[in-house]
């Protein structure tokens, strides 16, 4: 991961964009199954991969590390 995504470009970037996160990421999260997710380990023998697509600093992939620690997430961002 590049500095831009941990430095002062990340908090500026999440400063100014605090408004949209929040609203995005309540309606991504109430439509995710995290349970099921977390429950996937145990049926399919293996940990749920997760990607998440236009990512920006990664907010949405810590709150599933949180949720999920043995997840493997994947974040892709255009900058």
């Amino acid at each position: 991961m590049s500095a831009y995504y941990r430095g002062e470009g990340a908090r500026s970037y999440d400063q100014r964009h605090q408004r949209f996160t929040e609203r995005t990421l309540s309606e991504t999260l109430s439509v995710l199954d995290v349970k099921a997710l977390a429950d996937h380990t145990e049926k399919q023998q293996r940990v749920p991969r997760l990607l998440d697509v236009a990512c920006g600093t990664g907010v949405l992939l810590s709150i599933l590390h949180k949720q999920i620690p043995d997840a493997e997430l994947f974040g892709i961002d255009g900058s």
